[in-house]
Protein backbone atom coordinates (compact mmCIF):
# COMPACT_ATOMS: atom_id res chain seq x y z
CA UNK A 1 0.00 0.00 0.00
CA UNK A 2 1.35 3.53 -0.65
CA UNK A 3 1.42 5.92 1.67
CA UNK A 4 0.29 9.20 -0.07
CA UNK A 5 1.85 12.75 1.20
CA UNK A 6 -0.57 14.79 3.09
CA UNK A 7 -2.24 17.57 1.29
CA UNK A 8 -0.61 21.15 2.52
CA UNK A 9 -3.78 22.35 4.41
CA UNK A 10 -3.91 19.03 6.44
CA UNK A 11 -0.45 20.06 7.88
CA UNK A 12 1.07 22.76 10.05
CA UNK A 13 4.12 23.64 8.23
CA UNK A 14 1.79 22.86 4.76
CA UNK A 15 -0.68 25.72 5.86
CA UNK A 16 2.04 28.23 6.88
CA UNK A 17 3.37 28.15 3.42
CA UNK A 18 0.10 28.21 1.75
CA UNK A 19 -0.39 31.66 3.92
CA UNK A 20 3.80 32.66 2.71
CA UNK A 21 3.04 31.69 -1.05
CA UNK A 22 -0.66 33.91 -0.59
CA UNK A 23 0.89 36.76 0.26
CA UNK A 24 3.91 36.50 -2.29
CA UNK A 25 5.91 36.37 0.68
CA UNK A 26 9.82 36.10 -0.64
CA UNK A 27 11.95 36.50 2.81
CA UNK A 28 11.59 34.60 5.89
CA UNK A 29 13.67 36.15 8.89
CA UNK A 30 13.15 32.95 11.39
CA UNK A 31 14.36 34.38 15.19
CA UNK A 32 15.12 31.24 17.28
CA UNK A 33 15.81 29.00 14.45
CA UNK A 34 17.23 26.64 16.84
CA UNK A 35 18.85 23.57 14.47
CA UNK A 36 17.05 24.61 11.70
CA UNK A 37 13.54 23.22 12.22
CA UNK A 38 11.30 25.88 10.54
CA UNK A 39 13.74 26.64 7.33
CA UNK A 40 13.91 22.17 6.75
CA UNK A 41 9.89 22.48 6.98
CA UNK A 42 9.39 25.12 4.78
CA UNK A 43 11.71 23.97 2.14
CA UNK A 44 9.97 20.25 2.49
CA UNK A 45 6.16 21.75 1.84
CA UNK A 46 7.51 24.08 -0.83
CA UNK A 47 8.59 27.47 0.30
CA UNK A 48 11.25 28.97 -2.52
CA UNK A 49 12.03 32.21 -0.98
CA UNK A 50 14.56 33.62 0.94
CA UNK A 51 15.28 31.80 4.56
CA UNK A 52 17.76 33.80 6.89
CA UNK A 53 18.21 32.37 10.23
CA UNK A 54 19.24 34.03 13.48
CA UNK A 55 19.91 31.49 16.68
CA UNK A 56 22.01 32.97 19.75
CA UNK A 57 22.94 28.90 21.30
CA UNK A 58 26.40 28.33 20.16
CA UNK A 59 25.52 24.49 20.27
CA UNK A 60 22.12 25.04 18.65
CA UNK A 61 24.00 27.69 15.61
CA UNK A 62 26.69 25.16 14.61
CA UNK A 63 24.40 22.35 13.62
CA UNK A 64 21.77 25.62 11.94
CA UNK A 65 25.14 26.08 9.94
CA UNK A 66 25.17 22.28 8.95
CA UNK A 67 21.36 22.35 8.29
CA UNK A 68 21.33 25.59 5.72
CA UNK A 69 24.90 24.34 4.18
CA UNK A 70 23.73 22.86 0.92
CA UNK A 71 20.86 25.44 0.33
CA UNK A 72 21.85 28.67 -1.59
CA UNK A 73 18.79 30.66 -0.44
CA UNK A 74 18.96 29.98 3.20
CA UNK A 75 21.51 31.92 4.99
CA UNK A 76 22.59 31.93 8.65
CA UNK A 77 23.63 34.95 10.66
CA UNK A 78 26.27 35.02 12.88
CA UNK A 79 25.41 33.89 16.19
CA UNK A 80 22.76 36.53 17.99
CA UNK A 81 19.80 37.06 19.95
CA UNK A 82 17.69 39.62 19.17
CA UNK A 83 15.24 42.27 20.99
CA UNK A 84 14.32 45.89 21.78
CA UNK A 85 18.03 46.87 21.10
CA UNK A 86 21.79 46.75 20.56
CA UNK A 87 23.91 45.56 22.59
CA UNK A 88 24.84 42.61 24.50
CA UNK A 89 22.56 40.05 27.26
CA UNK A 90 23.41 36.93 29.00
CA UNK A 91 21.73 33.71 27.70
CA UNK A 92 20.31 30.99 29.52
CA UNK A 93 20.71 28.00 27.93
CA UNK A 94 18.70 25.01 28.79
CA UNK A 95 19.34 21.35 28.52
CA UNK A 96 16.51 21.06 25.69
CA UNK A 97 17.91 23.98 23.64
CA UNK A 98 15.18 24.93 21.95
CA UNK A 99 13.76 26.73 25.36
CA UNK A 100 16.62 28.59 26.03
CA UNK A 101 15.59 32.25 26.37
CA UNK A 102 17.31 35.59 27.65
CA UNK A 103 14.60 34.86 30.59
CA UNK A 104 14.86 32.86 33.31
CA UNK A 105 12.07 30.15 33.40
CA UNK A 106 9.47 29.76 36.09
CA UNK A 107 8.78 27.01 38.35
CA UNK A 108 5.64 25.93 36.33
CA UNK A 109 7.46 25.51 32.93
CA UNK A 110 10.35 23.47 34.92
CA UNK A 111 7.35 21.06 36.41
CA UNK A 112 5.61 21.41 33.02
CA UNK A 113 8.99 20.27 31.05
CA UNK A 114 11.84 19.28 33.04
CA UNK A 115 14.47 19.62 30.43
CA UNK A 116 14.15 23.46 30.49
CA UNK A 117 16.51 23.82 33.32
CA UNK A 118 19.43 25.66 32.68
CA UNK A 119 22.89 23.91 31.66
CA UNK A 120 24.93 27.10 30.89
CA UNK A 121 24.95 30.89 30.41
CA UNK A 122 26.52 32.34 27.81
CA UNK A 123 26.88 36.17 27.27
CA UNK A 124 25.65 36.90 23.87
CA UNK A 125 25.59 40.07 21.17
CA UNK A 126 21.84 41.29 20.60
CA UNK A 127 20.48 43.12 17.57
CA UNK A 128 16.83 44.48 16.53
CA UNK A 129 14.82 43.37 13.76
CA UNK A 130 14.87 46.98 12.71
CA UNK A 131 19.03 46.39 12.01
CA UNK A 132 18.18 42.88 10.26
CA UNK A 133 16.26 44.31 7.84
CA UNK A 134 18.60 47.52 7.00
CA UNK A 135 21.78 44.74 6.70
CA UNK A 136 19.59 41.80 4.58
CA UNK A 137 16.64 43.09 2.85
CA UNK A 138 16.38 45.05 -0.12
CA UNK A 139 13.61 47.60 -0.74
CA UNK A 140 11.58 44.80 -2.96
CA UNK A 141 11.71 42.43 -0.59
CA UNK A 142 8.38 40.81 1.06
CA UNK A 143 9.22 39.80 4.24
CA UNK A 144 7.39 37.80 7.09
CA UNK A 145 8.91 37.75 10.78
CA UNK A 146 8.84 34.09 12.71
CA UNK A 147 9.12 34.76 16.07
CA UNK A 148 10.52 31.53 18.35
CA UNK A 149 12.02 33.49 21.24
CA UNK A 150 10.91 31.98 24.66
CA UNK A 151 10.00 34.61 26.52
CA UNK A 152 11.06 37.44 24.91
CA UNK A 153 8.96 38.28 22.18
CA UNK A 154 7.73 41.69 23.35
CA UNK A 155 11.64 43.08 22.90
CA UNK A 156 11.98 41.32 19.30
CA UNK A 157 8.05 43.39 18.72
CA UNK A 158 9.94 46.52 20.53
CA UNK A 159 12.69 46.32 18.08
CA UNK A 160 10.83 46.02 14.82
CA UNK A 161 10.91 50.16 15.18
CA UNK A 162 10.83 51.66 11.68
CA UNK A 163 11.09 48.38 10.41
CA UNK A 164 7.64 47.63 11.01
CA UNK A 165 6.02 49.07 7.73
CA UNK A 166 8.26 46.86 6.32
CA UNK A 167 6.66 43.75 7.59
CA UNK A 168 4.11 41.87 5.82
CA UNK A 169 3.67 38.97 7.52
CA UNK A 170 4.35 37.53 11.18
CA UNK A 171 4.52 34.02 13.07
CA UNK A 172 5.00 34.57 16.44
CA UNK A 173 5.17 32.27 19.39
CA UNK A 174 3.23 33.09 22.47
CA UNK A 175 2.65 31.94 26.27
CA UNK A 176 -0.91 31.15 27.75
CA UNK A 177 0.04 31.84 31.24
CA UNK A 178 4.09 32.49 32.55
CA UNK A 179 6.45 30.13 31.73
CA UNK A 180 9.85 32.82 31.86
CA UNK A 181 10.26 35.59 34.53
CA UNK A 182 8.36 38.85 32.81
CA UNK A 183 7.00 37.64 30.03
CA UNK A 184 4.48 39.29 27.69
CA UNK A 185 1.29 36.92 27.15
CA UNK A 186 -1.06 35.90 24.26
CA UNK A 187 -3.48 38.54 24.52
CA UNK A 188 -1.07 41.11 25.51
CA UNK A 189 1.02 40.05 21.98
CA UNK A 190 -1.95 39.66 20.13
CA UNK A 191 -2.97 42.74 20.49
CA UNK A 192 0.16 44.45 20.18
CA UNK A 193 0.46 42.85 16.46
CA UNK A 194 -3.00 43.61 15.48
CA UNK A 195 -2.56 46.94 16.50
CA UNK A 196 -0.04 47.14 13.91
CA UNK A 197 -2.61 46.93 10.99
CA UNK A 198 -2.07 42.81 11.18
CA UNK A 199 -5.07 40.33 11.32
CA UNK A 200 -4.85 36.81 12.12
CA UNK A 201 -5.20 34.07 9.80
CA UNK A 202 -3.66 31.07 11.75
CA UNK A 203 -3.35 29.69 15.30
CA UNK A 204 -1.65 26.51 15.54
CA UNK A 205 -0.96 24.09 19.01
CA UNK A 206 3.02 24.20 19.51
CA UNK A 207 3.73 22.64 23.52
CA UNK A 208 1.32 20.72 25.19
CA UNK A 209 2.25 19.31 28.97
CA UNK A 210 0.79 16.34 29.74
CA UNK A 211 1.93 16.92 33.40
CA UNK A 212 -0.66 19.87 33.63
CA UNK A 213 -2.72 18.64 31.42
CA UNK A 214 -2.58 21.84 29.73
CA UNK A 215 -1.50 23.70 26.87
CA UNK A 216 1.72 25.65 27.12
CA UNK A 217 2.31 27.73 23.90
CA UNK A 218 0.59 28.97 20.61
CA UNK A 219 1.68 29.83 17.30
CA UNK A 220 0.13 33.01 15.70
CA UNK A 221 0.13 33.85 11.77
CA UNK A 222 -0.58 37.42 11.12
CA UNK A 223 -0.56 39.40 7.95
CA UNK A 224 -1.43 42.65 6.98
CA UNK A 225 -4.77 42.55 4.54
CA UNK A 226 -2.72 45.11 2.04
CA UNK A 227 -0.39 42.26 1.75
CA UNK A 228 -2.12 39.83 -0.85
Amino acid sequence: MLFRKPKPHKTRAGKIVLTLNAHGIDTVLDIGANVGQTGRELREHGYKGRIISFEPVPSAHAQLLKAAAKDPFWEVAPRTAVGAKTGEVLLHESESSDMSSVRAPEPALMEALPKTHVVGEHPTPICTVADIVAKYCPDSARIFVKVDTQGYEKQVLEGFAEAWPRILGIQMEMSLFSLYTGEALFMELTKRIMDEGFEPHLMLETTFSRRLNRQLQVDGVFYRPSAK
